[in-house]
């Protein structure tokens, strides 16, 4: 398996951030994609390829800073 780090969904959802562990990078954005319409967002962009995954290196450590509070 391997992780992915969403924090852009083009369009949508002002700091979003999505954390995915998936086997591809196509079965992370179809991940997505189905949260977002679980959770109530049923105008989640179709287009996947909008989503914008980075993967992470888990062979070195390294920190993440999803949200920083500032608003």
């Amino acid at each position: 398996m391997k992780v992915f780090l969403c924090d852009d969904l083009e369009g949508h959802y002002n700091n979003a951030q999505v954390l995915v562990v998936a086997e591809t990078e196509e079965k992370a954005r179809s991940t997505i994609f189905k949260a977002l319409v679980d959770c109530g967002l049923s105008n989640a962009n179709r287009d996947k390829s909008k989503y914008n995954l980075k993967k992470l290196d888990l062979t070195k450590p390294s920190t993440i800073l999803l949200t920083d509070g500032d608003y």
